[in-house]
């Protein structure tokens, strides 16, 4: 796994298992100083900023100590993990994370490892044998403005096999809607056309016409609708031969915002066994990194859209809903139980994969088109098979919808107005009680302002307020039949929270230059009339101004929203506090073409981190200091990554 921040790699194999009496020695100490450290955090009495000051310490006695942490690192992570065949050891991914977290805030505090080299991240990936690095191509992040198409580029190497001898591609359009059929060639030839050698077996429905040699290195199955989803889909991946598989779950329409060797490498590169990517759907256009975290314990699942971890720009994630690359010999040790619905099998695939401990991602910049079908909600009739499959009583699904399998139990409920008075005295604007039950509370009733301090989360209403704001803007500006969309930092809040950053200063959106001056024309006396002051720097750009906020919009040339609209494709959509908006093409690839290397680890505005402009690389920031310790919403109680502590609680 790649989640030390050093671009280092990790490599334990063998070596872990001889160690010798000295580093045995050497790690007991560092255990006992990792137990030290840990109790200095939980009463807040940090190392790094009390008394107890490790800048004291000989630089050598420093960097050993980074390097012992590592090695113990690395034999936590290979001495507990399991083969898929043996479960008599649990994983403790949880343990790892936790060093990896100390490991980073010794770096936050200027410690580093006296014999391994800090690199920045920006010169290239890890090593995957079975395909080609990549390599951040610009000095600045500016480099492919406007689409930002290009970033992390491929480099050519001779060491990696022909990609199409490493991955099939697999598709079950068996039990695909009647009205796709027509879709069927169309994406066939579409993956020819992209990887013209990579092999494709599709299965597809045995009442249309399809012949193999009408394609490229195509394998058709053809198979009744009797069969089951899951059947179908163990039929075509029992042909594969190749190392890595990719499955097309819902796949609609293939470009090379798909991006197979971007899955393929984080394979290897974060020893992971899933490497999932992000999808929209073909119609709605509403897109989605699929990343959900989840906990099944005293009989009860629930799923939590989000993720506390990321690495080489992937997202640690526990479920995704997305296509994904696997190895094909995964399926010989967690098969896809063909007995059951869709829903329960791939559900129960993925909490399979998390008990073995092995790690499961969604790299957001490979983005895939799907059905607007296969994003419906579930029934309850959808789990029913993994509940009596894996003896849960409960599934709470990321919606909040709660799906019982036992007899209710009475419980005697409390009202809001009973938490009234807690949330007032509190600061508390949403209380989430041990029944699910949601209760929030208006800024007034929790008393929180918007006020934008250094080092405090911004307050739900105050969130509340800027989403609300950039999402009038871009309903009006569509109303008009003119262009914008999200980008910059605003579009960064959407990849990382849907939503808005808890840190953000402003909005940034992106207007078409031809509708600069309709732009105004049009809006400005409806906003001006709204009360919203107006500001105009022509002809690059209007900020419109709320009582707390700014929404820039800046003119551009280019933006591929308009080449999508030539083409007749709906423009893509990404989630803003509960409403799809106009975004790029493909805007996890955008996010991190714009601003680099791990773009999910979190960095404060560019002007609050000593950066001339937004061009200059950011790298993740430790949180200043809280003003006021122990409030809730202090950021510097978090390492600078996840999303999942700023969401409501979940079980």
């Amino acid at each position: 796994m790649a989640l030390i921040h050093w671009n280092r790699k990790i490599v334990c194999c063998g070596k872990c298992q001889q160690a010798n009496k000295k580093w045995v020695q050497i790690l007991a100490v560092l255990l006992c100083f990792v137990a030290i450290v840990g109790a200095f955090w939980f009463f807040n009495i940090s190392p790094l900023h009390s008394k107890v000051n490790l800048d004291n310490l000989d630089e050598s006695l420093k960097g050993q100590l980074i390097e012992g942490l590592l090695k113990l690192s690395d034999i936590v992570a290979e001495r507990s993990k399991p083969s898929l065949g043996d479960t008599s050891k649990v994983y403790d991914i949880e343990s790892y994370i936790e060093i990896n977290k100390l490991l980073l805030k010794l770096r936050h505090a200027g410690i580093e490892p006296s014999s391994v080299q800090s690199k920045p991240v920006y010169e290239g990936s890890f090593i995957n044998p079975d395909i080609c690095p990549e390599k951040y191509a610009y000095n600045k992040l500016n480099g492919d403005y406007p689409y930002f198409y290009k970033g992390f580029n491929i480099v050519n190497c001779t060491e990696a096999p022909p990609f199409h001898t490493v991955l099939t591609v697999v598709y079950n359009f068996v039990h695909y809607n009647e009205k796709y059929y027509k879709n069927i060639p169309q994406i066939l030839h579409e993956v020819n056309k992209v990887y013209p050698k990579l092999n494709i077996i599709a299965a597809v429905p045995s009442k249309i016409s399809l012949n193999s040699r009408d394609f490229r290195d195509v394998q058709l199955v053809s198979l009744s609708t009797g069969n089951s989803e899951m059947a179908v889909w163990n039929k075509v991946i029992s042909r594969v031969q190749t190392k890595y598989v990719y499955i097309g779950r819902n796949v609609i329409h293939f470009t090379w915002f798909d991006r197979l060797e971007r899955l393929v490498r984080e394979i290897n590169n974060l020893n992971a066994v899933v490497v999932a990517a992000a999808f929209r759907t073909l119609h709605s256009g509403h897109w989605s990194n699929g990343c959900e975290q989840s906990v099944f314990r005293n009989y009860t699942l629930a799923y939590q859209y989000g993720y506390s971890v990321s690495a080489q720009e992937c997202l640690l994630c526990h479920h995704v809903h997305g296509p994904f690359v696997t190895k094909t010999q995964l399926f010989k040790h967690i098969s896809l139980d063909s007995s059951i619905s869709s829903t329960s099998a791939f559900a129960a695939f993925f909490l399979d994969i998390k008990k073995y401990g092995k790690i499961i991602v969604s790299c957001p910049d490979a983005m895939a088109f799907v059905t607007d079908e296969s994003q419906q909600a579930t029934s309850r009739t959808d789990w029913k098979d993994l509940a009596y499959r894996n003896q849960i009583e409960k599934i709470m699904l990321n919606s909040g919808e709660l799906f019982e399998f036992t007899c209710d139990e009475s419980q005697q409920a409390t009202s809001r107005t009973d938490w009234k008075d807690l949330a007032y005295r509190n600061q508390i604007e949403k209380i989430m009680l041990n029944s699910g039950e949601l209760f929030e509370f208006t800024c007034d009733e929790a008393k929180t302002h918007c006020q934008k301090v250094a080092g405090l989360a911004l307050s739900h209403c105050c969130l509340k307020e800027l989403a609300d704001f950039v999402k009038l803007v871009l309903l009006k500006c569509e109303e008009g039949g003119m262009l914008c969309e999200i980008q910059e930092g605003t579009l960064i809040g959407t990849l990382k929270f849907n939503g808005v950053l808890p840190w953000e200063l402003d909005a940034d959106l992106a207007l078409h230059q031809n509708n600069y001056t309709a732009f105004a024309e049009k809006l400005k006396p409806y906003f001006t009339g709204m009360g919203y002051k107006w500001s105009s720097e022509e002809p690059r750009m209007h900020q419109i101004f709320s009582k707390n906020w700014k929404v820039e919009l800046f003119t551009q040339k280019r933006m591929d929203t308009q080449l999508l609209k030539n083409q007749g494709i709906s423009g893509t959509r990404i989630n803003l506090d509960g409403e799809f908006v106009p975004t790029s093409e493909s805007p996890g690839l955008m996010g991190r073409n714009r601003y680099g290397a791990e773009i999910y680890q979190h960095a404060l505005h560019w002007s609050q981190t000593g950066k001339t402009s937004s061009w200059d690389f950011y790298g993740a920031k430790k949180f200043p200091p809280c003003k006021t310790p122990g409030h809730s919403a202090c950021l510097d109680q978090y390492i600078p990554d996840g999303n999942i502590m700023f969401k409501v609680p979940r079980p």
